[in-house]
């Protein structure tokens, strides 16, 4: 992004092993991390992060940094695009928007910071399931569809968007449906 930045050395190797010299079983969420100064279309971003455990045993998790140009909500109402996927009440329990939505609202985007540097929303799916390199592949695949469910519009020219996959390898699959 911009060629020779004139360093003596480059930072990234250093940062890198910092942050993984601090990483821990317990975090911040919200302002904290990657989430400092994260903001989406109309809402307050950030750092976030959700786990479950599938009826197999096997733990699924994300961590995701929210930065995204577009919105997370259905226009400027406040029902979540991801309402039809919410546990609980994560998201307030409005559920889905009910009506049609002016296409206008469905494009709502932060059009103040339309940067190539300025928004992106960078996560990672972690298990640990027993899967190749491939059945990663296809989690990743899997999860970047769940964020362009959850942003609208998502994946822009002006946005960064990528998703890591990494597993355990610690439980096997007794049956996997894909490979």
């Amino acid at each position: 992004n911009g060629g020779d930045k004139g360093w003596a050395a480059n930072p990234y190797r250093d940062l890198g092993a910092r942050a993984f010299a601090n990483a821990g079983r317990k975090f911040e969420l919200g302002t904290a991390g990657a989430g400092v100064g994260a903001t989406t279309a109309g809402l307050k971003g950030g750092l976030g992060s959700a786990s479950l455990v599938l009826p197999s045993g096997h733990v699924v998790a994300a961590l995701v940094g929210a930065n995204p140009t577009g919105t997370v909500t259905m226009g400027r109402t406040a029902h979540f695009w991801a309402a039809p996927f919410e546990v609980g009440n994560e998201f307030g329990g409005l559920g889905p928007h009910v009506g049609a939505l002016p296409f206008a609202e469905t494009v709502f985007t932060k059009k103040d910071a339309l940067s190539e540097i300025a928004n992106t929303t960078i996560a990672i799916v972690a298990t640990d399931a027993d899967l190749s390199k491939s059945q990663l592949k296809r989690l990743a695949v899997a999860a970047q569809d769940g964020m362009a469910r959850a942003i609208s519009p998502a994946h822009t020219l002006v946005d960064g968007d990528l998703i890591f996959s990494v597993s355990t390898g610690e439980k096997p699959i007794a049956d996997p449906i894909f490979d």
